[in-house]
Formats: C-alpha cells, structure tokens, sequence
C-alpha cells in the first residue's frame, strides 16, 4: 500500500510538472503573439528550467532565441541536440545539426560546425553542405536572366 501511494505521488508531480510546461509554452505563444517579446522569452525559460529534456519546450526556446537573434540560440540548439540524440529521431537530429552548424559558423567556431556538420550528414544521409552544394558527378542547371543591353 505504502509503495502504491509513492508511486502515485511520483506519477502526479510528474504529470503536473509536464501540464506546467506545456501551459507555459503556450502562454509564451500569446505573449509572442500580443507583442511582449521579454514575457514570451521568460515563459519559455521557465518551461525549458521545468523540464531540462523537454523537446518540445527546448525547440520553441531555441527557435524563439534564434528568431530574435539572441547569441544564447546557439546553447539552446546544443542542449537541444543533446536531447535529440537520446531520442530516436534522427531525421530532426540531422535538421537541428544543421541549423547548429550554420549557427556556428556565424560565429566563427569552425571546429563546432564540422562536428554539428557531420551529425547533419549522418542524421539526413545528405552528403552536401546544408544543402548549398551541388552533388559531385551533376552539372550544375542555368537560367538566363537578361541583364542590361549593352
């Protein structure tokens, strides 16, 4: 009987804490929406702090930092990548690995992207860069576009 209550116990706190942080992802949501961007950030802080492997909560807090411009994105695309790989999802893996390395590269860290690039190619099985290169073996397709009559 005694463990049954524990159980119980444990089972609520951790429905209610995934109720919480789903209630403030949606409450950033609104704030985003009505214009109060510092709310909106802190809302989803409080979520991300709530449940630190949330992946739902992880993605709308580095997507919201990453759409502001906030230099914190690129931390919360790794915590977000470290959540990923424990999952088995490996298509979005390689899609935030790839985000994650042109993160980098914007700040210059080139170690950091090779890596994050290497997650992209094995997460996506694409061999290019992030999708700007052309595959070794095609020829690279034209258009015309007129340019000023000389």
């Amino acid at each position: 009987m005694r463990v049954f209550a524990v159980v119980t116990f444990l089972a609520l706190t951790f429905v209610s804490s995934t109720v919480r942080a789903q209630q403030d992802l949606d409450q950033a949501r609104k704030m985003e929406a009505s214009g109060d961007t510092a709310g909106a950030r802190t809302a989803l802080a409080r979520a991300v702090a709530a449940n630190h492997n949330s992946v739902p909560a992880l993605t709308a807090y580095a997507e919201f930092l990453d759409r502001y411009g906030d230099p914190g994105a690129r931390d919360a695309y790794a915590k977000l990548l470290a959540a990923l790989r424990n999952s088995s999802d490996s298509a979005r893996t390689g899609a935030i690995a790839g985000r994650l390395a042109a993160l980098d590269l914007l700040a210059g860290d080139h170690d950091a992207a090779r890596r994050n690039l290497e997650a992209y190619r094995s997460g996506t099985g694409k061999s290019g860069t992030l999708g700007t290169a052309q595959p070794a073996g095609e020829k690279a397709q034209t258009a015309p576009i007129p340019g000023p009559m000389r």
